[in-house]
């Protein structure tokens, strides 16, 4: 049997796994409710540093639909397997599970009120320790070897967190958190250190090194959450996850043609998971003000996060038009055209694939996302 890349086979079959098992209890794959993540282990800060400090590990492996755990593990593959190559199976395991704590721990200092899932910041924490092996060990073959990757490691990150500033629905301080948590965890362990394998001495004491740095960082948590007044009981927190949307709920049934009721009421059920109703109260929004960017804008994301590509490439077209020198509105366009050119190719309709690509070629919104267009365009030749 060959057992190269095990561990990244065995974390993704554990992601795999949990989502098959939500599914297998009801749980819609393609948009589970909040409470139903939360439910199976989401971090959430007024439930995590109330005991449930599991939720810090739980929901490393909870995903938020299909196309969140498709994008996060085929991340995790490209990643996963040169990281376990370069620090050994034991540290590579260790640098996952750090990073990923690491990402949920700047989740609830950053968004106390957030639910957050996701695989994002261990893999994250992956691309910062291959950076650090890279800078650390430049000497080495290995490194000298990895180099040629790393443009598409710094694309890599610097894509992602621009795409993550700009989209509401993408927790950033958790990729941060698991970025700087490997490329840390990377330099200590590698730090003049020739060898191409670590001791499982200095292993183990960057570990507990950083092991109490992260008890650390949940004591401040949990300081930092009751200084906010915020409550730490289950019943309380269910109440925090609501009272906002209730309160906007009942203000547009007093004023229905209040767009800025709609457009805010429509962001606060996007990030509480509930897409459906979004993009009924942004329909009416639209309907009520079609020149409103910021209620496309969301339109558009919510669509996205349905993966319905057409009509999210409508949206974010008509965003666009309304501000043609918005650069997030061409990103987020160009993006959604690379998504459904995408899932286009994935389904054997080169053609309309390859219209999706070049479409991004052309507009030239990003570099980063042209780049990966005109990989992708290559790649539909025979």
């Amino acid at each position: 049997m060959n057992r190269e890349g095990l561990a990244t086979r065995v974390l993704i079959g554990l992601n795999v796994l949990v989502f098959g098992a939500l599914a297998a209890a009801g749980v819609s794959p393609l948009d589970p409710s909040t409470e139903q993540l939360l439910r199976w282990g989401a971090d959430f800060a007024p439930l995590t540093v109330s005991g449930q400090w599991w939720r810090l590990g739980t929901s490393m492996f909870l995903h938020a639909g299909l196309l969140h755990l498709a994008l996060n593990m085929w991340c995790l593959l490209n990643l996963g397997l040169v990281a376990e190559i370069l620090f050994g199976r034991t540290a590579f395991v260790i640098l996952y599970c750090l990073s990923g704590l690491g990402g949920s721990l700047a989740s609830l200092f950053a968004h106390p009120n957030g639910v957050g899932v996701g695989a994002s910041g261990a893999i994250f924490g992956l691309a910062g320790g291959l950076i650090t092996f890279v800078w650390v060990r430049r000497e080495a073959a290995a490194a000298a070897r990895l180099t040629k990757m790393l443009p598409s490691l710094l694309s890599f990150v610097a894509y992602n967190l621009l795409f993550g500033a700009m989209n509401p629905l993408i927790d950033n301080s958790a990729h941060l958190g698991g970025l700087v948590v490997g490329a840390g965890f990377g330099a200590v362990l590698l730090a003049g250190r020739a060898a191409p394998v670590v001791g499982a001495r200095r292993l183990a004491i960057t570990t507990l090194a950083f092991g109490a740095a992260m008890l650390v960082g949940a004591f401040v948590a949990r300081r930092t959450t009751l200084a906010r007044g915020m409550p730490v009981h289950r019943e309380e927190s269910m109440r925090v996850v609501a009272d906002s949307i209730s309160g906007l709920e009942r203000a547009t049934t007093r004023a229905p043609d209040s767009t800025a009721l709609l457009v805010t009421l429509g962001r606060l059920y996007l990030q509480a998971g509930r897409s459906e109703e979004a993009l009924r109260t942004l329909d009416r929004a639209t309907r009520g003000r079609p020149e409103d960017v910021e209620a496309w804008r969301l339109t558009g994301t919510a669509l996205l996060g349905r993966q319905r590509f057409d009509d999210a490439v409508a949206a974010f077209d008509r965003v666009a038009q309304l501000a043609p020198r918005d650069p997030a509105a061409r990103y987020d366009l160009t993006y959604t055209l690379l998504q459904r050119g995408n899932c286009r190719a994935a389904a054997g309709d080169r053609r309309r694939a390859a219209a999706d690509f070049r479409r991004v070629v052309d507009t030239n919104a990003d570099s980063a996302l042209t780049a990966l267009a005109r990989q992708s365009l290559r790649g539909l030749r025979p």
